[in-house]
């Protein structure tokens, strides 16, 4: 350990420091006294009882809502301050009775100085495990409305200004443990948001930052390892809540894809893989513009793994309607191998996906590409099946819509179009070549529910699609295939293909009269 250099005055046999002036030495001993006096003797003169009720009043007149405690002990090392016990928010009466807020211990660091003019001011306020319900009514008010606006209307100087003015310095706010509900009326929805951390301070003038960090979950699902959801951004005063400027930034990182679909749906949509959400929210919160990219990873079916997974990185804009919940003017793009895919429309109803209105268009996205994406479903569409060509056209959820696709594989092809009506896609007759001996038309139909295709041909390579899709030849085996070919084949989405052959007709001969 080096030992400390003092310099020594020549003049003077008492190290620089010992030789401060004698006030100096004076006033700094009376401050440790008068420190140690306050320590000790002020405890006992202040009323906790008309604290209690004094700082209650203040949160109340801060938050618009009634405010209730049933305790404040004063603190005195290792800072001055209060803890509250069983702190409680109350609801307004038209969103429910359950208290907005619950904390059973909260922690006020008071700034000791305001005392002396007469105020309760406090630097810092921590909640420990507190518990939140949001509620949204039938009219589509949330009940944190009008808190957000009373405290808008605060005067308060920024957290971390140096001197007293005239208006109190707001306090960082900050809450450990958190859980935070979500409810529609009295009912609770499944999904709320544990083991929440939260802040909030005033950095500048009129405006709030705001940061939440916590892990989802649903209630009535046994799903686990569901990811991390940030929020950050920050809120400005205005007039009305619908007007409140803000600016924020959400994530949900690091979710599988199982138990992403398990939270959001209620059941595991059985895909894996990962999920990265990032989106931001500028404007007001009456109308935000939102930019959201959603990047899945590593993505394949739960029930097989494929030779290779696929990556899907889908950006979106909208507008956003917060009291009506409504997304307008919604464009998304999906990059594929060589060009991109076209999602348009709106949402008139964000709490039913099936109010959907879209629009999907794409132009010369590669069928190679597509094939890709059927491998996800099933495991034996050959590594080698590379087809060239493109697929171009339009769906949408209201009218009709047009796709088409040329389709080249070696000596094979299939030159296809398809007409979409509500919820239906109908290949048209289109042209099937298998070889230089297999010609035919091929038709059919896609719902929900399966498909069904017909195929019409002349020609002896029938079976040779078993090398070439095996899934399109299921049961082809079992019939009895003449070179003149009318086969019919359908399936429902999770079972095995059916095929059967319309029998040629028979021609009666006529009985010639005597």
């Amino acid at each position: 350990m080096q030992e400390l250099d003092h310099t020594i005055d020549p003049s003077s046999s008492e190290p620089e420091e010992w030789r401060l002036p004698s006030w100096r030495r004076v006033l700094t001993a009376a401050a440790v006294i008068v420190t140690l006096l306050v320590l000790a003797l002020v405890p006992p003169l202040i009323s906790v009882n008309r604290l209690q009720r004094r700082i209650a009043h203040s949160i109340s007149d801060s938050l618009g809502r009634p405010v209730h405690l049933d305790g404040v002990t004063l603190n005195i090392l290792p800072w001055p301050g209060f803890t509250l016990q069983n702190f409680v928010v109350s609801e307004d009466p038209a969103f429910g009775y359950e208290p907005t807020i619950r904390a059973n211990t909260v922690t006020a660091r008071l700034r000791i100085r305001s005392l002396w003019r007469h105020q309760v001011e406090f630097t810092r306020i921590t909640f420990t495990d507190p518990s939140l319900n949001l509620v949204r009514n039938a009219q589509g008010q949330w009940n944190i409305e009008n808190v957000l606006l009373q405290a808008s209307r605060v005067n308060a100087a920024p957290t971390a200004q140096q001197g007293a003015g005239l208006a109190p310095r707001f306090p960082y706010i900050e809450a450990t443990g958190a859980r935070i509900n979500i409810k529609s009326g009295n009912e609770k929805l499944p999904i709320s948001l544990t083991d929440a951390d939260f802040a909030l301070w005033l950095p500048i003038p009129n405006q709030w930052h705001v940061r939440l960090e916590g892990l989802p979950l649903r209630t009535d699902a046994n799903v686990t390892e569901t990811g991390t959801v940030r929020v950050e951004g920050t809120l400005d005063r205005a007039a009305s809540f619908n007007d409140l400027p803000i600016a924020l930034s959400v994530e949900w990182l690091k979710a599988p894809l199982g138990a992403a679909s398990a939270l959001l749906t209620g059941r595991d949509a059985g895909w894996r893989g990962n999920l990265d959400l990032t989106s931001t929210l500028t404007g007001t919160i009456g109308t935000a513009v939102i930019n959201a990219r959603t990047h899945l990873s590593e993505l394949r079916r739960a029930d097989f793994v494929p030779a290779n997974t696929l990556d899907l990185d889908l950006q979106c804009s909208a507008r956003s309607l917060f009291r009506s919940g409504v997304l307008t003017s919604v464009e998304c793009t999906l990059p594929t191998s060589s060009s991109a895919i076209s999602i348009t429309g709106d949402l008139p109803d964000i709490h039913h996906l099936s109010s959907a209105q879209w629009q999907v268009s794409s132009t010369a996205v590669p069928v190679a590409w597509c094939i890709d994406w059927a491998r996800l479903f099933s495991q034996r569409i050959p590594a080698t099946l590379t087809p060239e060509g493109n697929l171009s056209g339009t769906l949408s959820s209201v009218g009709t819509g047009n796709l088409h696709s040329a389709i080249t594989l070696g000596s094979n092809s299939l030159d296809a179009s398809m007409q979409w009506n509500q919820g239906t896609l109908t290949l048209q007759p289109s042209p099937l070549h298998l070889g230089k001996d297999l010609q035919g038309v091929l038709t059919g139909a896609f719902t929900r529910t399966g498909y069904t295709m017909h195929l019409a041909a002349t020609g002896t390579h029938l079976l040779d699609l078993n090398n070439i899709l095996p899934p399109a030849a299921d049961s082809l085996d079992k019939l009895t295939l003449t070179p003149k070919i009318d086969v019919t084949c359908t399936r429902i989405w999770g079972s095995a293909q059916t095929c059967s052959t319309t029998p040629e007709p028979t021609h009666k001969k006529r009985r010639q009269k005597a």
